[in-house]
């Protein structure tokens, strides 16, 4: 995982108000989709890594899990950027000549404190829902992964209200996953 935080760093740092694909070091493979096997985006079709990705040859490798891990950060983190909006500006300003923090801009109102929703959509798009699980599993790894879906129904102690249909759950109603996006 370790591989993959330092690649969410560095796309977070990269990252711009008008963010896209996120092909990791294009520059020192001299590959289109950089060192890792596809660049980070939200497009399923351009990086198709999830949960159960972990399974397939080749995943077995710090960097190959890391990048995974990247993926599902790159996606949580672009729902929060939805949700709260980008700040241009990677510090936070000076506090005033009173001490007091300048409201607006980098610091959000009050009310915006409540992602744990857009968390476990984020981890749940790509099928790390907390119904996610690995059976077999050894301390060098492997064992045969199974992606979960499902978000948590409660919220702050309250049922969260029921949300349309998950992708690929196996049931033949997945026309529309823009739920995920909401």
């Amino acid at each position: 995982m370790g591989e993959g935080w330092g690649d969410f760093l560095v796309t977070t740092i990269w990252t711009t108000k008008v963010s896209s694909d996120y092909p990791m070091s294009v520059w020192a493979a001299n590959r289109v989709h950089g060192i890792r096997n596809y660049p980070y985006s939200l497009n399923e079709t351009v990086n198709p890594s999830t949960y159960k990705t972990l399974d397939k040859p080749g995943y077995w490798g710090v960097h190959a899990i890391g990048e995974v891990w990247a993926e599902m950060l790159w996606t949580v983190s672009q729902r929060l950027i939805a949700k709260h909006g980008f700040v241009d500006s990677l510090f936070p300003p000076a506090p005033l000549a009173n001490g007091t923090v300048p409201a607006g801009g980098f610091y959000l109102p009050q009310e915006f404190t409540a992602d744990y929703c857009e968390l476990w959509a984020g981890f749940a798009v790509r099928e790390l829902g907390p119904d996610a699980r690995v059976d077999g599993r050894t301390p060098w790894g492997g064992g045969v992964r199974t992606n979960g879906f499902d978000v948590p129904r409660v919220w702050k102690g309250a049922d969260v209200p029921d949300v349309p249909d998950t992708p690929h759950d196996g049931d033949d109603d997945d026309d529309d996953d823009d739920w995920l996006w909401n």
